[in-house]
């Protein structure tokens, strides 16, 4: 039995692991060619993904589903460290995305905004939690 078969049968029946999570570990084990990859082989995995296109947040659930089974292989006990000396990835920079806000001009027409008198439904709620 290979190695990676035998941390998807550990998984599957100690951490009860859905099958939908057993055929998540499969496909990704596949980027893998062999089953106990150097850390050069873990780069050049990073470098096949983000070549085919994957996304940085696609990439971080391979590289998290390579880790899992990488500290499997090296039987830790305990939570990785700084000091581990098993193979593993690092997870990948994503792009800051800066949400546009509003103006101060903008922010004063929504502060000074006030109903007109015609319209007796018009009116600006003082409640915090209400969606009057």
């Amino acid at each position: 039995m290979s190695r990676f078969n035998a941390f998807i049968r550990e998984r599957k029946f100690l951490l009860n692991i859905s099958p939908a999570t057993v055929s998540w570990y499969t496909s990704v084990l596949k980027w893998l060619s062999s089953e106990s990859p150097g850390q050069a082989e873990l780069k050049e995995v990073v470098v096949r993904m983000r070549e085919r296109g994957l996304r940085e947040t696609g990439g971080h659930a391979v590289i998290r589903a390579v880790n899992s089974c990488l500290r499997w292989d090296s039987a830790a006990e305990r939570k990785c460290v700084a000091g581990c000396n098993h193979p593993h990835l690092r997870q990948l920079k994503e792009p800051q995305i800066i949400l546009p806000t509003l103006t101060e001009s903008q922010v004063k027409l929504l502060v000074e905004w006030k109903p007109r008198a015609k319209h007796y439904h018009q009116r600006r709620c003082t409640c915090l939690y209400c969606c009057c």
